[in-house]
């Protein structure tokens, strides 16, 4: 079995507590993340407000398309 079948079934198989606690971990920091940013944000103006989310969103898109292609690709 190559490299690339083996970590296919490693993903299948990962199920259960493990994603459950990865899951809570990412939600646990996205919460930490959203109230500093929104803290800081609220001292600032609206538009600021506006360019910096827009700025943050454009980001999040193309990380998201870079994962999505990166595991998407076939070999």
């Amino acid at each position: 079995m190559n490299s690339a079948s083996s970590w296919q079934v490693w993903f299948v198989q990962l199920s259960g507590w493990p994603v459950f606690l990865l899951v809570v971990a990412a939600t646990v920091l996205f919460m930490l993340a959203a109230s500093v940013a929104l803290t800081w944000l609220g001292n600032k103006s609206v538009l600021q407000s506006m360019l910096l989310a827009l700025l943050a969103l454009a980001v999040l898109v193309t990380l998201l398309l870079i994962g999505a292609a990166f595991f998407g690709r076939t070999a």
